[in-house]
C-alpha cells in the first residue's frame, strides 16, 4: 500500500523585532513628564544625532517618535517661542504624529502658544523666520556664496548639517545650501569621523552636498568650486561607499582623479 508523502510544514517565520526609540528619547519623555523641560532638551538633541526622524517612516510613526515635537514642547514650555517654533516646523515636515493622542495633545499646545501676539508671548519674540521656504534671501551678488540660514539660539553645527542633509533630500536644494553654510560657520572643517556629542561621531561631509545641490539647482560653476573644496578635505575617501558615485560626479563636471 502506497503511503501518502507527508505535507512538508511551512517554516515558520521568526517574528519581525519591532523598532524602538534611542534610551535617551525614553529619558527625555520621563523628563518631559517631570516638566524637567532643559533636561529634556538635552536628552532629545542626543536622541535626534542617534536616530533622524524619517519621514513616512511606519516604524518611528507606531512607536511614536517624534523628538521635534517634543522640543517644539519644551521649548514653548520655556517660553522660547522662536525655539518652540523652528522645531514645530521641522515636526510638522517630519509627521508621524498626527494619529497618536498624546503628541496631538502636545501639538494643540504648541499651536495654542504661537498663535499669540508677539506682545502677550512670554519672550516677548516675533514669529521666527527660521528656514522658511517664502522668506529666503535672495544672494544679489549672483555669485556662489550662499546666505547661511538663521539661528537665534544657537544650535550646534550637526543640527544644520542633518537639517541640511534632510533638506536636499527633499529636493529643498537652496534650503539645505543655506543650512549646510550655517554649519560650515560653526564647524570649517569636513572630517569621516567629526565628533558631535559626548561619545557620538559622525561623518561630515558638506561640500559634498552642497556640490549635489548647485548641480541640482543648475549652477555647474558654484558646484565645482564646492567639489573641489570636498577634494581637498577629502571627504569621500576610496573606501567609502560613495566613492564610485562621487567619481562620476567629478568626471561630469571635469574633476577626474
Amino acid at each position: 500500500m502506497l503511503g501518502i508523502p507527508a505535507v512538508p510544514q511551512a517554516a515558520e517565520r521568526p517574528t519581525p523585532k519591532r523598532w524602538t526609540p534611542p534610551p535617551a528619547y525614553h529619558q527625555a519623555i520621563r523628563a518631559v513628564q517631570d516638566q524637567r523641560w532643559l533636561e529634556a532638551i538635552g536628552y532629545l538633541e542626543e536622541s535626534l544625532l542617534q536616530v533622524p526622524p524619517r519621514p513616512g517612516d511606519v516604524q518611528q510613526a507606531a512607536a511614536g517618535y517624534a523628538p521635534y515635537l517634543y522640543m517644539a514642547y519644551a521649548y514653548a514650555r520655556l517660553g522660547r517661542t522662536e525655539a518652540a517654533e523652528a522645531f514645530y516646523r521641522l515636526a510638522q515636515r517630519s509627521g508621524g504624529y498626527e494619529h497618536q493622542p498624546e503628541l496631538r495633545a502636545y501639538a494643540a499646545f504648541i499651536d495654542q502658544v504661537l498663535k499669540r501676539p508677539s506682545g502677550a508671548r512670554e519672550d516677548g519674540s516675533a514669529p521666527s523666520v527660521f528656514y522658511r521656504e517664502d522668506q529666503v534671501p535672495v544672494e544679489e551678488s549672483g555669485g556662489c556664496e550662499v546666505v547661511p540660514a538663521r539661528d537665534p539660539y544657537n544650535l550646534p553645527w550637526y543640527f544644520h548639517y542633518a537639517l541640511g542633509k534632510e533638506l536636499f533630500e527633499r529636493g529643498q536644494y537652496r534650503e539645505a545650501l543655506r543650512s549646510l553654510r550655517r554649519a560650515l560657520l560653526l564647524n570649517p572643517r569636513p572630517e569621516t569621523q567629526a565628533r558631535t556629542y559626548g561619545m557620538w561621531h559622525t561623518e561630515y561631509r558638506p561640500y559634498y552636498y552642497m556640490t549635489q545641490a548647485f548641480l541640482k539647482s543648475g549652477q555647474r560653476d558654484c558646484a565645482v568650486q564646492a567639489a573641489r573644496e570636498s577634494l581637498r578635505f577629502q571627504e569621500i575617501p576610496p573606501t567609502d561607499g560613495l566613492y564610485p558615485e562621487w567619481q562620476q560626479i567629478l568626471r561630469s563636471l571635469g574633476l577626474e582623479r
